[in-house]
């Protein structure tokens, strides 16, 4: 029977970190073509989608038992919400802007190493011999897309290092929150993250947001800024602590491949990516490493 709930478990963390990722990787190319088009600064669209995630979290929690954070408890949302939603968000929007979706979600790939080296570091995680296989394969397929001519990667050094902020922070909040976040309602963490989040961003975004142009907007942008709030900051926070919950930190962190394929593939119908046999066989590899990590 505890077999059989582990499972269920680890099926129900499966399916939620693949929503998750794919969601990401949708994100990435959005914001790429949303930056890259000037239609919106990487600060205002950061401001609307904390702003509407906030307010969406807020909205659904009339509806739901009510979940009081101590003083001390508060203060530990606000770290998360800056490991989290601040460093990670703001740090892949400004990053974009100086690389390709592909590229982009490939910069991402350090956060199963950095994830798996801090939670053994901190004791949080015992040492998995499947485990480190896992992360191996997935490994060899990232350095089977950087193995390629300098001039297929398109990411600068300083877009590299911004982007580098992205997995560093995240990782810190898989390792260091996955308890904090088990032993609270998703709703009552994310509606605090956000609000935090979104209130720390409005100075930083007050002078551009008079210079944009909102009337300018034609429907795709208006989709795609909408998905990015709906699906792509509120749905995917939502779904996270769920697979935090029944998936250890390292096994999570190895669902950032998804998020690379989905980015090549997606960016590559959008005329923003080219496809090639290597982005193809490290496919393959990202794909055998998380079947061997979710079996770990």
């Amino acid at each position: 029977m505890t077999e059989i709930r582990h499972k269920n478990h680890t099926l129900l963390g499966t399916l939620a970190a693949t929503a998750v990722y794919a969601i990401y990787g949708l994100n990435v190319v959005f914001c790429k073509d949303l930056t890259a088009g000037n239609f919106i600064s990487p600060t205002v669209l950061f401001t609307l989608r904390t702003g509407g995630a906030a307010l969406l979290f807020w909205v659904l929690s009339i509806f739901l038992p009510k979940e009081r954070l101590s003083a001390k408890e508060l203060g530990l949302t606000v770290l998360a919400s800056v490991l989290c939603v601040i460093l990670p968000q703001y740090s892949t929007l400004i990053g974009v802007t100086m690389s390709t979706p592909y590229d982009a979600s490939l910069v991402s790939t350090v956060k199963p190493v950095l994830t798996m080296t801090l939670a053994f570091l901190l004791g949080k995680e015992k040492f998995s011999p499947r485990l480190l296989i896992g992360v191996l394969l997935t490994f060899l397929g990232a350095v089977a897309l950087v193995i390629r001519p300098a001039r297929t990667f398109s990411t600068s050094l300083p877009g590299l290092l911004i982007l580098l902020v992205n997995g560093i922070s995240f990782s810190f909040y898989l390792v260091l929150f996955k308890e904090f976040v088990s032993r609270h309602k998703i709703v009552t963490m994310m509606r605090w993250m956000f609000l935090v989040a979104f209130l720390v961003s409005l100075p930083f975004a007050a002078p551009s947001i008079p210079e944009t142009r909102f009337t300018a907007f034609n429907g795709i942008v208006i989709w795609e800024i909408l998905f990015l709030i709906v699906f792509a900051t509120f749905l995917s926070h939502f779904l996270m602590p769920v697979g935090q919950r029944n998936l250890t930190s390292t096994q999570y962190s190895l669902f950032i491949y998804v998020q690379c394929i989905v980015a090549a593939v997606v960016g590559y119908f959008m005329g923003l990516e080219s496809l090639d046999w290597q982005k193809l066989a490290a496919t393959l590899l990202f794909i055998a490493g998380v079947a061997v990590v979710r079996r770990a």
